[in-house]
């Protein structure tokens, strides 16, 4: 259906898009080694770290320029031929202004650009260390060539010139990520068959068993090997694109939920009957209601008088007593 072939499509452009910047990092990382004179073990264990890092991270998210000096300034610390912060980024701000098109200059240390390309430094460097973990051994490929040439050739010129060719494609191969896919051992012994292709040089290869499994190699991996070498040969030279990052997908809204059934109320109790005064009570005679009726005009004139005078108050109790 179209929608799936253009999910498929916008898949391969991504993945292509990955590539092109996976391989003009690898380029960067070699540029700055050379131009700092750093040896070929610390230029192949940045790059190692920078297949690594983008092994769990994305090319949109990061860019590789920052991260390639970031590789590149931490793998000199791990290989023990440090350089200074400031003879990395002069030489990245060299290579920028020349990718640009622009006059090249040295970079003013007290600029704000510098302290720019300092802190990308530094926070790609952390990044780094924080997705590997810590763990930055890297064993490479390049150490076994002579060994390996050794036992396979007898000539000198001509184990000279097939180590120097296998040297080479292991080189190219860093730009890659088949480091990240096979063992050393491998990657070694599809540089030695490559060159020996190249430089039309026998192998012994009708042995039992063949050359490259006393080496712990896999045929078909050596090829699979091969195969991505070749095809970056066929590829155009990579060039640097800012990749935009993923949108962020916004989570669905939840959804509205019931109000709860509000608990049934009981009935309001029944208001309490007015209750009357004793005095006026409907059972009782009307003969004693006037009796109490008089008792209580007699005692309110007996409290008025005695509020105006003894006298008057004590005759008003000896009426009140005698009625």
């Amino acid at each position: 259906s179209r929608p799936r072939l253009r999910r498929a499509v916008a898949m391969a452009e991504e993945d292509e898009a990955a590539v092109s910047q996976r391989v003009f990092g690898c380029e960067l990382i070699q540029k700055m080694a050379m131009m700092l004179k750093l040896p070929q073990v610390g230029a192949a264990t940045a790059q190692v770290m920078f297949h690594r890092f983008y092994a769990k991270r994305s090319f949109r998210k990061f860019d590789v320029r920052h991260v390639a000096m970031g590789a590149l300034f931490l793998a000199a610390k791990v290989e023990e031929c440090p350089r200074k912060v400031r003879d990395v980024l002069s030489v990245y701000h060299h290579l920028e202004l020349k990718r640009l098109g622009m006059p090249t200059e040295p970079i003013d240390v007290y600029s704000q650009r510098y302290s720019q390309y300092k802190e990308r430094l530094i926070r790609a460097e952390r990044e780094i260390l924080k997705e590997l973990g810590f763990i930055l051994y890297c064993e490479h490929p390049h150490k076994f060539i002579l060994n390996y040439v050794q036992l396979l050739t007898t000539s000198a010129e001509t184990r000279n010139k097939l180590a120097q060719h296998a040297w080479n494609f292991i080189n190219d191969s860093q730009r890659t990520n088949v480091c990240m896919k096979f063992a050393p051992e491998v990657i070694c012994c599809a540089a030695i068959w490559m060159a020996a292709r190249v430089l039309q040089v026998k192998l012994p290869s009708s042995f039992d068993p063949p050359w490259w499994e006393i080496f712990q190699a896999d045929k078909q991996q050596m090829d699979e090997v091969c195969a991505a070498v070749t095809a970056l040969y066929s590829r155009p030279k990579a060039q640097y694109v800012r990749l935009e990052p993923d949108p962020v997908k916004k989570k669905p809204a939840p959804a509205p939920t019931a109000a709860p059934a509000a608990a049934p109320t009981a009935a309001p109790a029944a208001a309490p009957a007015p209750t009357q005064p004793p005095s006026q009570s409907p059972s009782q005679p009307v003969s004693e209601r006037a009796a109490a009726a008089s008792d209580d005009a007699a005692s309110t004139e007996a409290a008025a008088a005695l509020a105006e005078s003894p006298a008057a108050a004590t005759a008003a109790a000896a009426a009140a007593a005698a009625a």
